[in-house]
């Protein structure tokens, strides 16, 4: 008689490594490949829970550390399965999440939404997510009861290390912001044909970027 195969294993064994960048001027060692929980395609964003937990498990398993996330992504799905795998390995993972919301109220309950579904006491990275346009985004943002107000306060209490930006439009509006406030992070789009684009992130944006560290 033939001995029976044993089931492959779905994960690797833990000690996977992938080499790691330091994440802006955080300091903070990521993953060069690091999760994303917006596809639609996937059950991260769309699909069975159970699913998105062992794809986030695997994800660690095979050496990733830098896990990205937002309530937009699945209506809040990315997030809680981030966040079942997080109760268990918090200091495995860097979590970065983002905020829509650009006034003071609106972000900071953002936030404590985000803890908890994320089942966490701290985000690594917390974005000022999609910026875009100076009359709803900037000028609401930098008033007195603005979000940048609830992202001081938040790095202040501890439960936000880090502060970020998005965009994936407008150079400007992004370039404005870097200037405007010292960010640690900023998450952008570059592609094969950016160079040919009239409003080039790597010719306007990645400068000064670099030059902000």
């Amino acid at each position: 008689e033939q001995t029976p195969k044993a089931p492959e294993s779905k994960t690797l064994p833990p000690k996977a490594k992938l080499p790691m960048r330091v994440l802006g001027t955080t300091g903070l060692h990521v993953s060069i490949f690091g999760l994303g929980g917006a596809s639609a395609k996937t059950p991260l964003s769309n699909g069975p829970h159970e699913e998105a937990v062992e794809i986030v498990e695997r994800a660690l398993a095979l050496g990733v550390n830098y896990f990205d996330t937002a309530n937009s992504y699945g209506n809040g799905r990315s997030e809680s399965a981030m966040g079942e795998v997080a109760k268990k390995h918090r200091k495995e993972m860097v979590i970065a999440s983002k905020t829509g919301q650009r006034t003071y109220d609106g972000a900071m309950r953002a936030l404590e939404a985000r803890l908890k579904r994320l089942q966490t006491d701290h985000l690594d990275v917390w974005f000022m997510h999609h910026v875009s346009l100076p009359d709803r985004d900037t000028n609401v943002a930098f008033a007195e009861n603005g979000a940048i107000k609830a992202l001081q306060k938040a790095k202040a209490e501890k439960t936000v290390r880090f502060g970020g930006i998005s965009g994936h439009h407008r150079t400007d509006v992004l370039n404005d912001w870097l200037q405007r406030h010292p960010f640690d992070v900023l998450l952008t789009v570059v592609n094969a044909v950016d160079r040919h684009h009239d409003d080039s992130f790597i010719n306007k944006l990645l400068p000064v970027a670099r030059e902000k560290k």
